[in-house]
């Protein structure tokens, strides 16, 4: 019993060490982690990922700018998006990017700022995190939109400072991008919200009603597209239970319908010409395949069949069609890449695996940037082979 003072002692100099050691190491994991988060590089080129890759007839996909979104293609820039920030590469190549500023947490308070910080930290990164930005649309006065969670915002300044414009619904998209919207060779930005089609005239600072679906119609607006040869916005029209339609509204606010009711007319993606107009659709179950809608006739027809739902497709500068399919959750084991020539030659130059650590019901795809036809091959891979997301950059052969 004499001892236990003693004793008593011994054990608390030892749990005082101990929590010593334990707030040092804390204190040495927190520095290490905001010197590892101060020094976030900018995004800069590296060798592409692409062991597992097949690629055909000596297309190369060689450089991957690692954590990047690509969203838009202004002609000269690519943009994209790094969760909330905004980064503009120099020029089409994609070898120097510049920071054009950042949305910061979606409203002032404490909790919302640490949120933030936290989802959009390095690590949370590197460990897979949410798009942020989920679209971005560039127009041709400099003014920069941005949509995140179901708000646009609006920058004037080339992305330095941004306010909130309006709250649209999104719909659901496998990759949570927000892609129903547009803007038109007048200056005129569309966008979907329901069952309401909008429109800006003021460079993307209000939006009012344009078209509405009528009240005996029911559904909603689930895509939009805007042909940037006539001025008009493509809708889809759909919904749980309700037959699916697609066609343009014109210039007084009347729906031109666009064939019947053949499988395409679940249109995931529209590519435009001065001619026609190409469709693709997404359906898991098929069919699969690339329509071309006559501006002349009027009239649809398929002219391809390709191997998996397509989810994005675009256009090159010499009239290239790009294609990419997708990994549809158990439906399809991987992501191909097809191009139509100008020639009219359809074509699959490369083959992809899904992204190492998949789950079921998840999309792996290449998406590509909107805007103006692209110089070559830019996309983002998302969840293939060992890339969960990046900015790849390569040249058609």
């Amino acid at each position: 019993m004499a001892n236990s003072p003693a004793r008593l002692k011994l054990a608390l100099r030892a749990l005082g060490r101990l929590l010593q050691a334990v707030v040092a190491v804390v204190l040495l994991a927190g520095l290490a982690l905001a010197v590892f988060e101060l020094t976030d590089p900018a995004p800069a080129p590296h060798s592409a990922r692409t062991d597992t890759w097949q690629l055909h007839r000596q297309t190369t996909l060689p450089t991957e700018i690692r954590g990047l979104t690509i969203q838009y293609f202004d002609g000269e820039h690519l943009w994209a998006n790094r969760y909330d920030e905004v980064w503009r590469s120099e020029g089409p190549d994609g070898d120097r990017w510049l920071p054009r500023g950042s949305l910061g947490a979606p409203d002032p308070s404490l909790a919302s700022a640490l949120r933030h910080a936290a989802v959009g930290s390095r690590v949370a990164r590197l460990v897979g995190r949410p798009h942020g930005i989920e679209g971005l649309l560039v127009l041709p006065t400099g003014t920069l939109l941005a949509a995140r969670n179901g708000m646009l915002h609006r920058s004037p300044d080339g992305g330095a400072t941004w306010t909130e414009v309006l709250a649209v619904s999104t719909p659901a998209h496998p990759h949570g991008l927000f892609r129903n919207w547009g803007a038109d060779e007048g200056g005129r930005v569309w966008a979907a919200d329901g069952r309401t089609l909008l429109r800006s005239d003021d460079d993307g600072a209000s939006f009012a009603e344009a078209w509405k679906l009528p009240a005996e119609t029911p559904g909603r607006i689930r895509f939009l597209r805007v042909d940037p040869f006539r001025g008009r916005p493509w809708v889809g029209l759909g919904g749980a239970g309700v037959a699916l339609q697609l066609g343009y509204v014109d210039a007084i606010g009347e729906l031109h319908p666009v064939g019947g009711d053949d499988p395409w007319i679940e249109v995931s993606d529209l590519v435009f010409t001065g001619g026609e107009v190409y469709l693709v659709n997404a359906l898991p179950r098929g069919p699969t395949g690339l329509w071309r809608y006559s501006r002349v006739h009027g009239t649809v027809e398929r002219i391809g069949d390709l191997g998996g739902p397509v989810l994005d497709a675009a256009l090159m500068r010499n009239e290239t069609l790009v294609l990419a399919t997708a990994a549809a959750g158990l439906g399809y084991a991987d992501v191909q890449l097809w191009v139509r020539e100008i020639d009219g030659g359809l074509r699959q130059v490369g083959q992809f695996p899904t992204f190492g650590r998949r789950s079921d019901g998840e999309w792996g795809t290449l998406l590509f940037p909107a805007g103006a036809p692209l110089p070559d091959l830019r996309f983002t891979a998302e969840r293939v082979g060992n890339v969960r997301r990046s900015l790849v950059v390569g040249a058609l052969r």
